[in-house]
């Protein structure tokens, strides 16, 4: 769910139900990820990452990502346009 959308950035609050996961595919953008609640780990490249409440990561632009709810999550996703 989109909470704010400018030509600069969006903001994006992603729930996740444990066991759910986002394919592989490609960063659109610079992204900034934030853990709210849960556990959700991104797998980006040949890295893996395990976020949970309060901790920050940040995703290169066509940096291929994909996403693993380890537990019923939810994360805000910002997404860095340059524009």
């Amino acid at each position: 769910r989109a909470l704010v959308k400018t030509d600069r950035l969006e903001a994006l609050l992603v729930q996740l139900a444990k066991g759910r996961q986002m394919e592989t595919h490609n960063a659109p953008a610079p992204l900034l990820v934030q853990g709210i609640y849960g556990t959700v780990r991104f797998n980006v490249g040949d890295k893996e990452a395990t976020i949970g409440p309060g901790d920050w990561m940040y995703i290169e632009s066509d940096a291929p990502e994909s996403v693993f709810a380890v537990e019923e999550c939810s994360f805000l996703l910002t997404v860095l346009f340059d524009r």
